[in-house]
């Protein structure tokens, strides 16, 4: 893991990034139907890349590192439910929009900031893994991600989940991926050079998007949600160090722990403005919110993550 000084340097980039988004976005030299292309690059094509890219870079991982990152991203999920739970008794939220505190206190942005995070923590060897957990990731967002963002909407029913939606670029590549490693197969090094330069454009393009969506929310009242900022708070502090001692505890350790542990420090998923803007217009302006305030928060929690993956380590 990268130390604290040059992980911090290399999320203030980030930030930047972000900024100049914002003040192009601002400035009209994007739109709204530019960012929706650059969205749809990122998930169709960079993303992508960056999955298969990693293969090249998963020398110092074993099979079993594969099992053990199913094994966790599926066991944080349990984790973050049972919590979530606690959370919306905690803040006393109305029966109408428990279903999607609960959906923003269980999914992070694991695609847009996630992978950039473990490119700049972790380094390229990691992305395998990171896929691994995208995977399970995809298949809860999917289905009890539609579900609780769909409750009490215009139509008052529960959207089925869609096995269509899990066919995308990103979940064949990191299938392929796997798919690959297990068979000890390398990908031509004429596509895997294509997929490297493809996917050094995620980081940059994620963090314009991100910025972009700044416009779209008003900054005066995005911080009067008190249950937005506390589930942030909650979300990016004790869900990662509490996860972390727990992993600890049961005697886990390596790549896959500490990414179990990053991805579960994320900022709330931009996914959920997206299922809101499907299903469930009455929630996009709060999931718009939730996904601006956590993510300027990232900036702060930074030493919180590096706290929690060095518990896992055994640096404290």
């Amino acid at each position: 893991m990268s130390d604290y000084s040059s992980l911090l340097s290399q999320v203030l980039i980030l930030y930047i990034v972000m900024i100049i988004g914002a003040l192009i976005y601002r400035l009209k030299i994007l739109n709204d139907e530019v960012v929706s292309g650059i969205t749809k690059l990122l998930l169709n094509v960079t993303i992508p890349a960056t999955i298969l890219a990693g293969l090249s870079n998963s020398g110092q991982l074993v099979k079993t590192d594969m099992l053990k990152m199913t094994g966790l991203t599926i066991f944080s999920y349990l984790f973050v439910f049972v919590l979530s739970l606690l959370i919306l008794k905690v803040l006393f939220i109305p029966k109408e929009e428990r279903p999607f505190y609960q959906y923003i206190s269980i999914f992070g942005n694991i695609g847009f900031i996630g992978y950039p995070m473990v490119l700049i923590v972790i380094g390229s060897q990691g992305i395998l893994l990171a896929a691994i957990a995208n995977v399970v990731y995809s298949l809860l967002l999917y289905s009890l991600g539609i579900y609780l963002m769909s409750r009490y909407s215009e139509t008052e029913k529960p959207a089925a989940f869609e096995w269509k939606l899990m066919v995308n670029p990103g979940t064949i590549a990191a299938v392929l991926c796997i798919v690959l490693f297990l068979f000890d197969i390398q990908l031509p090094g004429i596509v895997n050079q294509t997929a490297e330069l493809l996917g050094r454009l995620t980081s940059p393009l994620a963090m314009i998007v991100v910025g972009a969506s700044v416009n779209r929310i008003k900054l005066k009242g995005v911080f009067k949600n008190y249950r937005i900022i506390i589930i942030s708070v909650i979300k990016m502090t004790l869900y990662p160090i509490a996860f972390a001692y727990l992993l600890r505890f049961l005697g886990f350790s390596g790549m896959p722990a500490m990414l179990a542990v990053l991805f579960m420090g994320m900022p709330i998923a931009t996914t959920s403005v997206i299922t809101a803007m499907e299903y469930n217009q009455k929630n996009l302006v709060k999931a718009s919110e939730a996904t601006v305030i956590s993510t300027m928060m990232l900036i702060l929690t930074i030493p919180v993550l590096v706290f929690a993956m060095s518990i896992i380590s055994g640096a404290v």
